[in-house]
């Protein structure tokens, strides 16, 4: 607060600069995340902490993490324990995206270089987020939505501001539309009729849901969670390249047809889960292996 009131030009020549921005990132992170979280990421991750701090500080930089929290300050119409809900979930988006960036940032890659590149067409897929997302994802995106403006917030506000619950899957898209030379937008709708498709984010949603709090059930859920994001993204790979000679629309519906009984598969697994109240990740397990399987037909021409 006291850089904010001194003003940011005072601090680029002040001789304790690099101690005082330090600093400054230090409460941010303890105030946001909890103090344990940087302890925590470098035992479940095997990274150390400077690698952590570093992905936490791109996570930060690609969200405006200080616009957001002066927003929610400024709302007089949020109530107190609406302004600390949001910060709760906040810190769940911080968490997984922090090893998004971890496993998919170039370690060599200058912090301000990754979030200028990502600044733009970041902020247009935002933009067109309530068009392209599909599923359970829209649900819950929809959801969000209703909860903060029934809580007071403005209806803008919430629309893009719930963006960021999915900014690791914004991500993930972008680097998917580098990769195949794509337009964000059509990735993103590839990206969202894949995990439609493959029922991913109930996969997700119920991996976690059924990890205990023990180290080793949560590094078994993160490990799970990494097999689907990888089998994920090559299927949406797979599709921006069949869209090139076609369009994204039939790309999907050519993989439908020929992953029909796949799907169909998945499917009743996740009813057979469903109505059994199966426990632990073990049969989550089989369905991320039979969603691996998929991915693997799809990579290797079967399809």
């Amino acid at each position: 607060r006291a850089v904010q009131q001194a003003g940011p030009e005072i601090l680029h020549d002040h001789r304790l600069r690099r101690e005082i921005i330090a600093g400054q990132l230090t409460n941010d992170l303890v105030d946001l995340m909890g103090a344990t979280f940087v302890y925590r990421m470098v035992s479940e991750t095997g990274r150390s902490a400077a690698e952590v701090l570093r992905a936490w500080l791109i996570t930060a930089r690609l969200a405006d993490h200080h616009l957001i929290f002066q927003a929610l300050d400024g709302r007089a119409d949020l109530s107190a324990a609406a302004a600390y809900a949001w910060r709760l979930r906040l810190a769940r988006v911080f968490e997984r995206t922090t090893r998004w960036v971890l496993q998919n940032a170039s370690p060599d890659e200058a912090v301000a270089t990754i979030a200028e590149r990502n600044a733009q067409p970041l902020h247009a897929l935002r933009k067109a987020f309530p068009d392209v997302v599909r599923g359970l994802d829209k649900v819950v995106y929809e959801q969000r939505v209703a909860e903060a403006v029934a809580q007071g917030a403005d209806p803008a506000f919430a629309r893009d501001a719930i963006t960021l619950r999915f900014l690791d899957h914004l991500l993930e898209i972008l680097g998917i539309a580098r990769g195949t030379e794509a337009e964000p937008i059509d990735a993103a709708r590839a990206f969202y009729g894949a995990s439609e498709l493959m029922r991913l984010p109930w996969l997700r949603q119920e991996i976690f849901r059924a990890a205990g709090t023990g180290h080793w059930e949560q590094r078994a859920a993160q490990a799970l969670s990494g097999d689907l994001g990888r089998a994920h993204r090559h299927v949406v790979a797979h599709l921006m390249e069949r869209a090139h000679a076609s369009s994204v629309d039939a790309a999907l519906a050519e993989l439908q047809r020929a992953e029909r009984r796949g799907a169909v598969r998945i499917a009743k697994l996740v009813e057979e889960i469903q109505s059994e109240s199966a426990q632990g990740l073990a049969p989550l397990s089989v369905v991320v292996r039979e969603v691996s399987t998929l991915a693997d037909r799809v990579v290797s021409g079967q399809v």
